[in-house]
C-alpha cells in the first residue's frame, strides 16, 4: 500500500490506495515508520499520494470518531481524543 522509490538521494514514499482516498491503515502507519527509519541514509523523504487525494483520515478501530492524534507503539496504533 506504500511504494517507496529509493533510486535517488531523496526518497519518495507514495500512499497507494487511490480507491480509498489513500486512507491510512495500521499497516500503512507501520510501513511509514519503517520507511522513515530506513531513510536516515537518504538526503530526504517526500511523502505523496496516488490519485486525486493526498490522503484522508483512516479507520483504526479505536472507537474515537475523530481522534486528535495517533501514536504507534510497538506496532500498535493508539488513538487519543
Amino acid at each position: 500500500m506504500i511504494n517507496v522509490d529509493k533510486t535517488n538521494p531523496v526518497w519518495v514514499a507514495t500512499l497507494n490506495r487511490p480507491d480509498k482516498a489513500n486512507a491510512l491503515t495500521e499497516q500503512m502507519l507501520i510501513d511509514l515508520r519503517d520507511t522513515a527509519r530506513d531513510a536516515k541514509d537518504a538526503s530526504g523523504l517526500i511523502l505523496t499520494g496516488e490519485g486525486r487525494v493526498f490522503f484522508r483520515r483512516g479507520r483504526f478501530g479505536c472507537g474515537a470518531r475523530r481522534p486528535r492524534h495517533l501514536t504507534l507503539v510497538g506496532g500498535i496504533v493508539k488513538c487519543h481524543r
